[in-house]
């Protein structure tokens, strides 16, 4: 078993919320991977703070179930998620969750989401892939949200894939504590490169797309870039994303390393 420091940062800002999360502690990777330590998050620009613990846990089961679960201790109080995947011809991945709304309204009125998700999908290695995800979750204030997402991605040679992604999200009303609209339907499709350097690899990203949001249509553009890097046993990842030109548009950027002991 190897012993490493771990540190992650997420910043997204979007037009109805935005946070920036810090987590970071100790990982034991062997048969079981286990990350245990601490927890911040800044809501809307200092408007709301979470603060605590957290526990992360993956296992490789004797029947080759993936198990994962991850226990968050907060201000906000207990939540967390249990995942399990059987991968095969057709790999099915099944979780279940509980978690706090991350927006400052909807915390000051602890508001919290529950539900599970069933993934099905080809295997990641072949030139064609496809994957289906359908979604339910219901919310402390009586609201409900159900989605449905396609996904499929086709390999063009060794560096370039065209990948698709659609989307239907419902939800049972629209509520201002949080990004709730009726229905919520996306076409996207992106041209991805990937190429690899001396120490790691790097994927790039480009496309235009469609979201229809309460019955108004509009167009948008995504970009995105990810570098995972090694350097000896240590290991540094970033990516970014920003969606722009439509009615929702959104900014995303994931920074982390994780260093030996």
């Amino acid at each position: 078993m190897t012993t490493n420091i771990y540190a992650n940062a997420d910043y997204f800002t979007d037009p109805y919320a935005d946070t920036f999360t810090l987590e970071g502690g100790t990982e034991w990777d062997g048969k079981v991977n286990i990350k245990a330590g601490g927890f911040y998050q800044n809501v809307d620009n200092g408007r709301e703070d979470v603060v605590g613990g957290v526990v992360n846990f993956a296992t490789t089961l004797d029947n080759g179930l993936k198990l994962r679960a991850r226990a968050l201790g907060t201000n906000q109080g207990l939540h967390g998620l249990v995942g399990l995947r059987k991968n095969g011809p057709i790999s099915v991945e099944a979780q279940c969750d509980h978690d706090y709304v991350a927006t400052a309204l909807a915390i000051r009125k602890g508001i919290d989401s529950t539900g599970c998700s069933l993934s099905v999908e080809t295997p990641d290695n072949k030139p064609v892939w496809a994957a289906v995800t359908a979604d339910i979750h219901g919310f402390s204030d009586d609201n409900r949200r159900t989605m449905i997402a396609l996904a499929t991605r086709f390999k063009l040679d060794e560096h370039f894939t065209i990948a698709h992604r659609s989307r239907r999200l419902d939800f049972k009303k629209r509520v201002p504590e949080y990004f709730s609209p009726d229905k919520w339907d996306r076409h996207q499709v992106t041209l991805q490169y990937e190429g690899k350097y001396d120490r790691g690899t790097y994927r790039l990203e480009a496309g235009p797309g469609i979201d229809r949001i309460d019955h108004k249509t509009t167009s948008f553009g995504v970009v995105g870039a990810a570098v995972y890097y090694d350097y000896g046993k240590t290991s540094m990842f970033g990516r970014a994303v920003h969606q722009f030109g439509s009615a929702y548009h959104f900014t995303q950027v994931t920074v982390g390393i994780s260093i030996p002991l």
